[in-house]
């Protein structure tokens, strides 16, 4: 009996779940179907009637798991200092150094910059478009559109770059002080 079209596409999201935990916690050469699929809860067999790679894998994931821009695209706001103030505190909770190790694993782009910088054209195609649709959220703080995208790319190197280098430091202190230095900054910038 074929299987229902809900049925595919619940598959195809616990495979999209736990690839994006996985690449997340142990980045795209870490990761083999087998592993990937055990997540998931899901036979090797299964894996193909989803997906062609691990490469095209991996690209989906950089397509639909960012959920700090999901999160941005949640702000009620319509005036430009309530969304500023949305933005600010959706930024201050991701650098919060209470947060650390959940958003470092959490966050696509913060773990996978570099597996993606390494991935093939469609993978950096789609990250790409992925960081866009990040800065474009984070731009929209900017009251003068000539510098919403100049900000939003400040913003988002900052948030990105900050929980990636408070990540990698073996110094708890330190990595509080990236963060704050970006929380900081990011203020400084979008702040009233």
């Amino acid at each position: 009996m074929p299987k229902s079209k809900e049925h595919k596409d619940r598959s195809r999201q616990k495979i999209l779940d736990a690839a994006g935990r996985l690449f997340r916690r142990h980045g795209y050469d870490g990761v083999g179907i087998d592993r990937l699929m055990a997540e998931a809860g899901l036979t090797r067999g299964a894996f193909y009637a989803h997906f062609a790679s691990k490469a095209a894998l991996f690209t989906e994931v950089m397509r639909v798991d960012h959920g700090i821009t999901r999160h941005l695209q949640t702000r009620q706001a319509t005036d430009g200092a309530a969304l500023r103030a949305e933005t600010l505190a959706v930024l201050d909770d991701y650098l919060n150094p209470a947060h650390l190790n959940v958003v470092r694993q959490g966050c696509t782009f913060a773990a996978l910059t570099g597996d993606a910088a390494r991935g093939d054209a469609a993978t950096r195609g789609t990250y790409t478009e992925a960081l866009r649709g990040f800065v474009a959220e984070l731009g929209k703080t900017v009251d003068d559109p000539e510098q919403a995208e100049h900000t939003g790319i400040l913003a988002a190197v900052l948030a990105i770059g900050g929980i990636t280098l408070a990540g990698a430091v073996d110094n708890r202190q330190f990595a509080t002080a990236i963060l704050n230095t970006c929380r900081g900054e990011i203020e400084r910038r979008l702040g009233p």
